[in-house]
C-alpha cells in the first residue's frame, strides 16, 4: 500500500512536496524503481538484526584495551583494525554469513510484490530456483 500508483502514501507524499510527477506513478511497473523498492525493503528488515549483534559485540570490547592503544599513540583508524576489529571479527562474519543466507530466502517479498517482473527486473536467484 505504500507505493498504490493510486492512494499510496509515497505518490501523496510526494505530490505534497510538489512533484507533481508522482501522482500516479506506477512504482512496480518501472523494473529500476521495483527493484529499488525490493533493495530497500530487505535492508530495512535485516539492518537491525545486523546492527544490534554488532553493537552488543562492541559492548564486550574492554576499555583498557582503547586506552593502551591510545597510550601507544594509535589513531582512531589504528585502533579499528588493530583492536576493534579483530576482537568483533567472528561475530562480523556469523552476521555476514546469516544475512546471506537470509537474503536467499527473500523470495517471500519478491514474490508477493512483483512476482519477478516487470519483465525479469526484480528476478534473483531464489526467484529461478
Amino acid at each position: 500500500w505504500l507505493f498504490h500508483s493510486e492512494f499510496g502514501i509515497v505518490n501523496r507524499s510526494l505530490t505534497s512536496l510538489g512533484l507533481d510527477s508522482f501522482d500516479r506513478y506506477p512504482w512496480f511497473a518501472n523494473g529500476t524503481a521495483a527493484f529499488a523498492i525490493l533493495v530497500t525493503l530487505i535492508v530495512w528488515q535485516s539492518v537491525p538484526f545486523a546492527a544490534i549483534t554488532l553493537y552488543s559485540a562492541l559492548t564486550t570490547v574492554s576499555p583498557e584495551l582503547y586506552e593502551s592503544a591510545r597510550l601507544d599513540g594509535a589513531g582512531a583508524g589504528r585502533i579499528f583494525r588493530s583492536v576493534t576489529f579483530p576482537i568483533l571479527r567472528p561475530i562480523f562474519l556469523l552476521v555476514v554469513s546469516l544475512e546471506v543466507i537470509w537474503t536467499f530466502k527473500a523470495f517471500v517479498q519478491i514474490w508477493v510484490m512483483t512476482r519477478g517482473g516487470p519483465g525479469d527486473a526484480t528476478t534473483i536467484l531464489p526467484v529461478y530456483v
